[in-house]
């Protein structure tokens, strides 16, 4: 099926949910066959979208369905807007992100998930969470609290900025990515601690963290510069 929300007006919400998602026969999605629709948001000439939450779901079969979010750049129109408080795309198949940051905003959580490969380009938000089955490809990352991955694929990514220190005490991860392939991302400047982990090769940038940096990394490893906080640690060991 499809479920399809395009707006050339205003719309204002709290919470807007567009979901196709899919359950077998049996009531499980891994049980029977659940193919998931096709869920999209679109604003354009001139619309406008707000919303405290955005969710954008299409979940079932893997490889089946997909997530769209648009802000009129794919059609011959001017373009419109969509700003959420949290944003959540939820899908089985491969999920391609545009820009958040620009016409699309979330100054709250982005949330991608995904059964398939990730693909975004830059991110400007409140905090980034993806949880992806395949291959992550990102632009930079610029948020304010955390950015946080998980992948059983590679992961490519841009540069990772964090902004807002965490509260003192225990030590919180505020760039976290882990991958059971490989990592490789560019420059990451980051207040709290900064931790990788995969099972294969992690290559970075320049890092600059705060009370630690952490690598545990079952392949080579190539870094740039690492620099801490004057009581900060450094850790590298074997995933």
């Amino acid at each position: 099926g499809q479920a399809a929300l395009d707006v050339q007006g205003t719309i204002e919400g709290s919470d807007v949910t567009v979901d196709t998602d899919a359950v077998g026969g049996t009531g499980t999605l891994s049980s029977g066959g659940s193919t998931a629709g096709s869920a999209s948001v679109e604003s354009y000439n001139g619309g406008s979208i707000t919303a405290d939450s955005l969710t954008i779901s299409s979940q079932g079969d893997r490889d089946t369905g997909s997530v769209t979010i648009d802000d009129g750049a794919n059609c011959d129109c001017s373009l419109g807007t969509i700003a959420a408080g949290d944003l959540t795309l939820l899908a089985a198949s491969d999920l391609n992100v545009p820009t958040i940051g620009d016409n699309i905003t979330a100054s709250g959580t982005v949330r991608l998930n995904t059964k398939g490969n990730l693909t975004f380009a830059d991110i400007n938000s409140g905090t980034l969470i993806f949880e992806v089955d395949g291959n992550v490809t990102g632009g930079d990352i610029d948020v304010a609290d955390q950015a946080i991955g998980e992948a059983g694929g590679a992961i490519v990514l841009g540069n990772i900025t964090t902004q807002v220190p965490p509260p003192p005490g225990d030590i919180i991860f505020t760039v976290g990515i882990v991958s059971n392939t490989s990592i490789t991302v560019g420059d990451v400047s980051s207040p709290g601690a900064v931790g990788f982990a995969t099972n294969g090769t992690l290559t970075t940038g320049n890092i600059s963290a705060g009370d630690l940096f952490m690598a545990l990394v079952g392949g080579d490893i190539s870094l740039g510069s690492v620099a801490t906080a004057s009581d900060g640690n450094v850790y590298i060991g074997d995933s």
